[in-house]
């Protein structure tokens, strides 16, 4: 893994976001060296898997100060993986 490459296309897939692109940079660059020991990541697509997130749940939160006014902020709940393990179907091991 080239960790410039990948936070390239990352950045031009998801332009508008600069926080996201800071928290990727940080975090590929601390993995790097440790990722690239691995070859068998790559063949799974791990970095792109850990990288873009299955779901974001986006929503509204309303809540009043301590003076008593209302005030309105958006809640986000980011979901990288939504494998439930291993289960058994029909007697055999299945990974979902």
């Amino acid at each position: 893994m080239d960790s410039k490459k990948v936070l390239e296309d990352l950045k031009r897939r998801f332009p508008n976001e600069p926080e996201y692109h800071q928290a990727l940079e940080e975090v590929l660059s601390t993995i790097e060296e440790a990722y690239n020991k691995h070859p068998e990541f790559d063949k799974v697509n791990l970095i792109e898997r850990l990288c873009i997130p299955d779901r974001i749940y986006q929503f509204r939160v309303t809540w009043m100060d301590d003076k008593g006014n209302i005030q309105t902020n958006m809640g986000y709940r980011v979901q990288h993986n939504n494998a439930k393990g291993i289960c058994i179907v029909d007697g055999k091991k299945v990974v979902k």
